[in-house]
Parts: C-alpha cells; sequence; structure tokens
C-alpha cells in the first residue's frame, strides 16, 4: 500500500520525495501534484489517481485498505470503453460509408494491435505522437513506406472513434488526437505523362476495342472526374444541352456540377450509342449494374500505350489539373473549383506548374523586347550604309 506521485507525462508513478521522473525526467510540479494511490489485500489491487491533495490520497488510501479487507469494496468508477469497443460502435453506424473498407483496414493493421485493448481515457496524445513516428519509419504489408497522406488519414479515423465515443456513447474522455497532429505535407504531382506518352494514350483509346471503357478513362482526363463519381454518373445527371454533369453524391457530399468542354460533350455523345434499356448508369457493366473498377482493361490500355505501371486511374485527375495550371490561361482558384477541393490547400500541389507558366510569360516580354532592338539595330546599320 502506497501513495505515490504520478507523472502526467509518461503516465508512470514514483517516490514522493523524489524532484522528477525517473522515467522521463519531468520535474515534479511545485503546485497541482498528481497522486496515485496503490492498495492491494489479498492479491486484488486497486488503483485511484487523485489530483492536488497529498491528505485527501491519504484518506482513500485508507478507506480503500478497511473496505478490502472487511470484503465490502465494489468500484464506484463508471467504466471507460477501450478503443476496440468504440471501434465495434463506431464501425456499427459507419459500414455503409464510401470509406469503410479502407477505414477497417486501416484500423485492423495499425490501431488495433497498438492501442485497441486500452481504456480510451489512457491513450495520451504521446500515444498519438509516437503511432504518428513509427508510421512514418515503417512499411505497409506491400513493403512500401507509409505515404504522408495514409498517415493522416489514420489519424482522422483515430479522432472520429474518439469522438464517437465522447459524443455518442457519452464516454467521458478526452480525444488526444486535437493535441498531436501530423504536420502538412503538401506533395507536388510528379507521377504526369509528357506530351508524347499522352498522345500515345490518346491514340490507344481512340483504337481500343472495349469502347465504353475507352470512354470512361477520356472522360476522367477531359473533365477531372474521380472514378467513382463516373461509375456512379447517371443520364439522368448528364445535360448535354447545357453542358453540365450534376452530381448528388460527390466526395464532399454536397450537391455539384462540373462543365463540360467540346471532348468531354463528345465523349458522352458517343457513349450515347451503348445506352441499354435496362438502366440509366452512364457506364453500367456488361450485367447493367454500377461498375467498381475496370483495372483489367486499364492494364491493357496503358500495356498498348506504354504508359508507366504505376500510372493509376487517379492519376488522370492530377493531369487534368497539371495541363490547366501549366497553360498558363487557368488561375489556381478556378482549379480548386474544377477539382471541388474543398480547401485550396489541396490545390497548392499545381501551383508550382502555374509559376512556371509565369515566368514563360516573362520571358515572352524578353523575347518581344530583344527583337525591338534588333529591328532598331538593323534600321540604323541600313542607314548607316545608305549614308
Amino acid at each position: 500500500m502506497a501513495v505515490y506521485l504520478f507523472c502526467k507525462s509518461c503516465k508512470s508513478t514514483y517516490g514522493l520525495k523524489l524532484r522528477e521522473c525517473p522515467k522521463c525526467g519531468t520535474p515534479t510540479a511545485a503546485r497541482d501534484k498528481v497522486y496515485r494511490v496503490s492498495v492491494m489485500v489479498n492479491g486484488k489491487r486497486v488503483t485511484r489517481t487523485v489530483p492536488n491533495s497529498i491528505d485527501r490520497a491519504r484518506e482513500i488510501e485508507a478507506k480503500l485498505k478497511v473496505e478490502l479487507v472487511s470484503d465490502e469494496y465494489y468500484d464506484r468508477r463508471e467504466k471507460i470503453p477501450t478503443f476496440a469497443e468504440a471501434w465495434e460502435s463506431y464501425s456499427t453506424l459507419h459500414k455503409t460509408g464510401k470509406s469503410w473498407k479502407q477505414d477497417k483496414s486501416r484500423y485492423e493493421t495499425t490501431l488495433k494491435d497498438r492501442i485497441g485493448k486500452k481504456p480510451l481515457d489512457q491513450i495520451s496524445p504521446m500515444d498519438v505522437h509516437r503511432l504518428i513516428s513509427d508510421m512514418k519509419n515503417a512499411t505497409t504489408k506491400r513493403k512500401a513506406a507509409y505515404s504522408p497522406k495514409s498517415i493522416k488519414n489514420t489519424h482522422e479515423l483515430m479522432s472520429r472513434i474518439f469522438n464517437h465515443a465522447i459524443n455518442v456513447m457519452s464516454c467521458k474522455a478526452e480525444n488526444p488526437c486535437s493535441k498531436a497532429k501530423p504536420k502538412r505535407s503538401i506533395s507536388e504531382v510528379t507521377n504526369l505523362l509528357d506530351e508524347e506518352k499522352l498522345r500515345s494514350l490518346l491514340n490507344t483509346l481512340d483504337r481500343h476495342e472495349d469502347r465504353p471503357t475507352a470512354n470512361i478513362v477520356k472522360l476522367l482526363l477531359f473533365t477531372g472526374m474521380r472514378r467513382g463519381e463516373a461509375f456512379s454518373l447517371t443520364w439522368q445527371r448528364v445535360d448535354l444541352k447545357s453542358k453540365w454533369i450534376y452530381l448528388d453524391d460527390p466526395k464532399s457530399g454536397e450537391p455539384e456540377k462540373i462543365p463540360l468542354n467540346e471532348l468531354a460533350y463528345l465523349v458522352l455523345k458517343d457513349q450515347e450509342r451503348f445506352r441499354p434499356e435496362k438502366t440509366d448508369l452512364v457506364f453500367p457493366n456488361r450485367k447493367d449494374g454500377k461498375r467498381t473498377d475496370i483495372k483489367r482493361p486499364w492494364a491493357k490500355i496503358k500495356k498498348d500505350a506504354g504508359l508507366p505501371a504505376a500510372f493509376r486511374l487517379h492519376d488522370l485527375r492530377h493531369q487534368y489539373a497539371s495541363m490547366l495550371a501549366a497553360s498558363g490561361e487557368v488561375d489556381l482558384y478556378t482549379i480548386q473549383k474544377l477539382l471541388r477541393h474543398r480547401s485550396p490547400t489541396m490545390t497548392q500541389r499545381y501551383a508550382h506548374l502555374v509559376d512556371e507558366a509565369r515566368k514563360r510569360g516573362t520571358r515572352t516580354l524578353e523575347k518581344i523586347i530583344l527583337d525591338a532592338q534588333a529591328g532598331e539595330d538593323e534600321i540604323k546599320s541600313q542607314t548607316g550604309d545608305n549614308a
């Protein structure tokens, strides 16, 4: 039986006379100390955390000892759920969500073994920092490094589970994720096609025997749509007359619309030839149901076009935005609206391309001035010869 000092930083206990935590080196606070009471009788140990008062801690110690000895002790505290229990409750409400499979995978591969058995009130901001740090130094099952986006998504999932426990399960715990966040990382887009590869892709799509699949790829490239949006698109939401596509359930969660340029318009006009009677989907599968992927035909298209194996369908969206940015005719705000990014931060990855376009604009001025000077020198030369 004893009363110890409790270290808030590393959650360990140590002797009352020590001036710092022997485990992490945190100095003992002059005020607002926290004490840990530990009482063990007949093999049963009970601990309590008591703030500020050593006298109150000793009173609790004596009371716990009496109750344990007389076998009258019962735990008066509310049971705090473990992270695994909070996940089970959270998952029952979100199994139909768009990102359910990814969330389940993140929980099982990254969070379950690490913090699944911990009560929520025992998971600290330090635990979150360690998770972020370990993910930066670890690899996935495929032996690839975790991307900044993967770390961010795992952190967000952890935070959502805590918020669910607090708001839905009425758990008396704090969300440690609000005090420990991964650093923001804006990565430039590098997996892009040069002019030769782009031309090869377009020629391959024109020759491809599966016209609906080729039209999907073209529409993604010409509009910057996400593949899930294309797979879910119905003719009811396509207005070819006004040249707009309307999205009812986009990633942002709010209704949106996409303008159709002439290239995208011609793709949809061509796709009308394959419009089935049994479904309103623009790009149905062979059974007139909703597509979930086009992995095999996309792999063949990449091979025939000589594209890198790592070039993904989603990279067509980056290709679309990068071509607009590099043109020098479209500003970042317009690109943000066309990509339907909620935050301008996401669009910043294309900023270097806009900067390059501005530099080209400056070089154009240089050429104009140099040409003008060269013309003036030629006139002076001719004048001198005539004299």
